[in-house]
């Protein structure tokens, strides 16, 4: 079992995992999860890089890490348009990584590499809005 307690020092960050939203996902969901990640980087990581490049290294860390607990990085692109809804939701990066299931999600967050990997995580980051959502059959014509 994981110890979702383990993030509990990220209370304070809006851009950390929070233990009891792992907890309710995992009670209400058994299957594979797709995250989708809306990001807004910083324009300076106040240590010298760009919120971009912050974001960067937080990124060649954590594929690693979503691959090593069973998941895979399904697509990641640069928003050109907002073509409905509230156009000062710009965002600079949109990726969507699935997991064999939301236990897997909250072991891999609540870990010692993905918890160094995150700094530069915290520092990149503006803003950002990650939603857990299940797999749906595919439409038929």
């Amino acid at each position: 079992m994981v110890d979702l307690t383990a993030n509990k020092e990220w209370d304070a960050s809006e851009i950390a995992p929070k233990p009891e939203m792992f907890s309710e996902l995992i009670a209400r969901h058994t299957g594979p999860v797709v995250v989708l990640n809306l990001l807004k980087f910083k324009p300076d990581a106040v240590d010298g890089r760009t919120g971009a490049e912050a974001f960067a290294a937080y990124g060649a860390a954590a594929s690693e890490l979503v691959r090593a607990h069973g998941g895979e990085v399904v697509w990641s692109g640069k928003p050109v348009a907002a073509l409905m809804g509230n156009t000062s939701d710009a965002w600079d990066l949109v990726s969507l990584m699935r997991y064999p299931s939301a236990g897997a999600l909250a072991e891999m967050t609540s870990s010692l590499e993905y918890k160094a990997a995150h700094h530069d995580r915290e520092l990149g980051i503006e803003r950002t809005t990650v939603i857990a959502c299940a797999e749906l059959p595919a439409l038929e014509p």
